[in-house]
């Protein structure tokens, strides 16, 4: 019975689980079914979405192309409204400019439009006018001037029918002159819309033109008269070149002889009118020699340049000549332009031979100075006849005095000078000005100066200058000696 039983309960267990299954069959069967209808409704729902996110996508879009387009449009308004603010500072600027212009103006101008009614005009018109403030937009007839014999009316109209400008010298009631220009007035389009009258204040120039009136003929006297001693001149200018030791020549830009003085014949066997029209090479002259004047003629005249050189000269009977040659360009007075070139040879040949005396001398006392233990030193001063040293040499015997080798020390004026003790250099100095100068025969000073080791050496100085036959200083010869053991026993 207990079988049964249990196997009754299983079976029944087992309808009501089927019966379960078949309800939840059902039921996930309806679930389905919901779940299909709402797929459905939700693939519907997507499909509307998917169009409306289209339809935003699009109009996003649009939205975009119109945001750059106002950004753009924008960005030209700012760029507008700049150039309009530029264009309103140059307008404000211009005004103010034309503001101060008109106040400030000293000429007196008045603006007519085509009916000649006032337009503008400045405070000095207001002086040759009688204008106020009130008549802008008046007729310019209705306006009173103080101009004496002039219609300016008639003027005004004729320049506006003609479109020719109308100057006067006009004076007013108080006889004062002024300059009357009447002008059209144009605009930037090159169309006529009135006239502009323009009073400039002549009365110095007035006053000028009346004293110059009154001088003409004191003029024209004083220049007789000066005519006459340009003449007078000329003839003692000519007279002082005919008795130079010189010879002077003058030569036009071709290099062919203007003027050749007396002197000449001295030297070569042509006489001064031979010379005349013809260069250097057409007389005979030797091709070195004239290639050497042709280039230094050139050369002052090109550079408009004063030239001075030396040369030597062999005439035809084996006389040697050595000349010192000076080439000055001649120019016109308006331009400044070389128009000639004035030449001078003066014979230097007396000074060569002193000047190789002189090196003998000196060879010999370069011997005595090696001798004497004494120090040489030589100036060379520039060739452009300036007076300023060029270089300088230091013997070794002198750089032997501080201590030093010659290639160890500079051969510098200065280098030496800056070891001079300060107290004595102005003594130093002193001394060669003197002598540059011509006050002094010799120069002769004593000084210290630093050795090497830091010690100060006493030096005996002495030179002397040598000129050219202008006169300028060529070189300046010296001798040093050491006399610090004279000095120190003492």
């Amino acid at each position: 019975e207990d079988v049964d039983g249990d196997e009754n309960f299983q079976h029944q267990r087992i309808i009501e689980l089927e019966q379960e299954l078949k309800a939840t069959r059902e039921y996930l069967q309806t679930v389905i079914e919901e779940l299909e209808s709402s797929n459905e409704e939700l693939k519907s729902m997507n499909e509307e979405l998917q169009s409306s996110n289209e339809e935003l996508q699009s109009s996003n879009e649009e939205l975009e192309t119109s945001k750059e387009e106002m950004q753009s449009v924008n960005e030209e308004l700012i760029t507008v409204n700049t150039e309009l603010q530029e264009k309103m500072a140059e307008l404000t600027k211009v005004n103010n400019d034309m503001h101060n212009l008109f106040i400030n103006l000293q000429a007196g101008v008045i603006f007519l439009d085509t009916d000649l009614h006032i337009q503008l005009f400045t405070p000095a018109a207001k002086r040759i006018v009688k204008l106020i403030d009130e008549d802008i937009s008046r007729p310019i007839d209705h306006i009173a001037t103080r101009l004496e014999d002039i219609d300016l009316v008639q003027r005004a109209e004729h320049v506006l029918d003609t479109l020719e400008s109308y100057s006067q010298e006009v004076q007013t009631q108080d006889k004062t002159w002024y300059s009357l220009r009447i002008v059209p007035y144009r605009t930037v389009d090159n169309v006529i819309s009135g006239v502009v009258l323009t009073f400039n204040h002549i009365d110095e120039y007035k006053q000028m033109e009346n004293e110059l009136s009154q001088h003409q003929d004191e003029l024209e006297s004083l220049v007789e008269e000066r005519t006459a001693a340009l003449k007078q001149s000329t003839n003692r200018f000519r007279t002082l070149v005919g008795n130079s030791p010189d010879v002077i020549a003058r030569f036009d830009l071709d290099l062919r002889h203007q003027f050749v003085n007396e002197m000449v014949t001295r030297y070569v066997d042509l006489s001064p009118e031979e010379f005349i029209g013809k260069t250097a090479r057409e007389l005979g002259f030797p091709p070195e020699q004239c290639a050497f004047w042709e280039k230094h003629l050139r050369t002052a005249a090109e550079q408009n340049t004063v030239i001075q050189e030396q040369f030597g000269f062999t005439t035809a009977d084996g006389t040697d000549y050595y000349f010192d040659w000076i080439v000055m360009p001649e120019c016109e007075q308006s331009s400044g332009s070389v128009t000639s070139l004035l030449t001078t040879m003066r014979d230097i040949t007396d000074l060569q031979e002193k000047q190789k005396q002189l090196a003998k001398i000196n060879a010999q006392l370069s011997a005595a100075v090696e001798a004497s233990r004494a120090g040489r030193w030589r100036v060379i001063f520039k060739e452009d006849n300036s007076g300023l040293p060029d270089s300088m040499y230091i013997s070794p015997t002198s750089l032997s005095f501080i201590g030093y080798q010659p290639d160890e020390f500079p051969q510098s004026m200065q280098a030496w000078q800056e070891r001079i003790h300060p107290d004595d250099l102005p003594a130093v100095q002193q001394s060669a000005n003197a002598h540059l100068e011509g006050q002094t025969d010799i120069h002769k000073v004593e000084y210290r100066i630093r050795h090497k080791d830091g010690s100060w050496r006493y030096i005996l100085s002495r030179g002397m200058l040598i000129h050219n036959a202008a006169g300028q200083p060529t070189e300046w010869n010296g001798l040093d000696w050491d006399i610090t053991d004279r000095k120190t026993a003492n």
